[in-house]
């Protein structure tokens, strides 16, 4: 059983992290395997839906393992996993906002409102380095801001050619007094 540590301020500040994992997804009738560093296994099916429990060793270091799915031996689809280190580290801000768990290291603003995530460095080289950020409109409701990867640049803007389309406009109504 998973044991977690929590402080006197109810603040969980570690958690053990099983190494199994259960990929699970839905396929066309056949068999399907996966597949992960030369390692195959075959899933369990029960009508259109597949199932495999995968470990992974993770009291060393994190993982990030791709598995690739195959339906009667052609690629099929891909998932990757990402396992945290166990046990896993809590941290906290004065104001007992997270700044840090296995994955991501967090920031917030002096309304203790979440700004911005960030993958944290000591992963395996692997886990992509990803940046989300977060802002809020007037009655404090968070509006997803624009995430970036770090390892790759960002998307090239499209231009669509030709003339620019007009925003829709009210009809108007007659001025003439009736």
């Amino acid at each position: 059983m998973a044991a977690a540590l929590a402080s006197l301020l109810n603040q969980y500040t570690q958690r053990d992290v099983s190494s199994g994992v259960d990929i699970m997804g839905y396929a066309p009738a056949g068999t399907v395997t996966m597949t992960n560093n030369g390692n195959t296994q075959t899933a369990y099916r029960f009508a259109g839906f597949f199932q495999s429990l995968w470990t992974w060793a993770n009291t060393a270091a994190a993982q990030y393992q791709a598995v690739n799915i195959l339906l009667d031996g052609n690629a099929f689809d891909g998932r990757t996993v990402f396992i945290p280190r166990t046990p896993e580290q809590f941290s906290y801000d004065a104001d007992g906002n997270l700044l840090a768990d296995g994955r991501w290291d967090y920031t917030w603003n002096g309304e203790n409102q979440l700004i911005a995530m960030q993958t944290r460095y000591g992963l395996p080289a692997a886990v992509p380095i990803i940046r989300l950020e977060f802002s809020y409109d007037d009655p404090s409701r968070r509006i997803p801001g624009p995430g970036r990867k770090g390892r790759r640049p960002p998307p090239p803007a499209v231009v669509v050619p030709g003339p620019r389309p007009r925003a829709p406009t009210a009809p108007r109504r007659p001025s003439g007094r009736g």
